[in-house]
């Protein structure tokens, strides 16, 4: 409410409860930054924290064309806590509180259809973030995307942009699995459900295995299963990281960054080291 925001630093090599102190350094828009000892890296990223501009007390609304809802927000986002926030997200299901407004943090709206929708129509999807800028002035951002409804297959899977769907698939899951909804077993499930479900609706081939017959996803799509692969073996969902405060934090990173970073987290590019350099 004060507009300030509290960024939690900690260095250690043992467990700190992350994941207690995230919830309260997201609480008021701020960061949970985690180094094994004092040093440089440490000093540059408090540096970063003291000088970097953001707005605070911020509100996102989100809206949709008639026969589509918004199901879900993710993001650094927090409940709303006054009586008029309140009031306003019954009254909008789509309403959500950021206490802190900055370039790198990004919210990922899930939306699905209540109904049909006719083939050439446009679907319209409209986001409006207000929030209170540095100097104490109220600033209103609106954007407005439409999309139009085809019954074609190969238009509608041309259009897709694989990276983005992909990320967002991944969102859904991690943040089950961050809010304790769901085990991280039944996490991984879900995603080899949603990918099959892709798979059936939109491929045309089947592939037998020594499990039965499994249907494929379309080639425009071929970006997905290598994203899902590293979500359920990386440091998102996988077994890599040995402490619950790494995956806390690596978490609650990932849900709050945009596509680029989000997919470099998901699927990290591999680098080799020869003796020739």
């Amino acid at each position: 409410r004060l507009g300030v925001q509290v960024d939690v630093f900690v260095a250690s090599q043992v467990g700190v409860g992350a994941g207690a102190l995230i919830r309260l350094a997201e609480g008021s828009g701020g960061a949970f930054v985690s180094h094994s000892a004092f040093g440089g890296a440490m000093r540059t990223d408090m540096v970063n924290a003291s000088r970097r501009g953001c707005g605070s007390s911020g509100v996102l609304a989100v809206a949709a064309s008639r026969g589509v809802a918004v199901t879900r927000v993710i993001g650094p986002l927090v409940p709303p806590s006054t009586r008029e926030e309140c009031d306003a997200e019954e009254g909008s299901p789509g309403l959500c509180v950021s206490p802190s407004v900055e370039p790198r943090n990004a919210y990922t709206v899930l939306f699905t259809l209540l109904e049909d929708v006719a083939d050439g129509e446009w679907v319209y999807l409209q986001a409006q973030a207000a929030f209170t800028a540095h100097g104490g002035e109220r600033v209103l951002r609106v954007s407005t995307l439409r999309l139009r409804a085809t019954s074609n297959v190969a238009a509608l899977l041309q259009s897709v942009d694989v990276e983005a769907a992909a990320v967002v698939l991944a969102k859904e899951a991690v943040s089950d699995v961050f809010q304790g909804s769901e085990t991280v077993e039944a996490a991984k499930h879900a995603v080899n459900a949603r990918l099959q479900g892709i798979a059936r609706t939109l491929g045309d081939q089947v592939k037998v295995t020594a499990s039965g017959r499994v249907n494929v996803v379309p080639s425009q799509l071929s970006g997905l299963p290598h994203f899902c692969y590293h979500l359920q073996r990386g440091p998102l969902l996988g077994p890599i990281l040995n402490h619950p405060d790494d995956y806390a934090a690596v978490r609650a990173l990932f849900l709050r960054a945009g596509v680029a970073d989000a997919a470099r987290i998901l699927a990290p590019t591999l680098l080799e080291c020869t003796p020739a350099g």
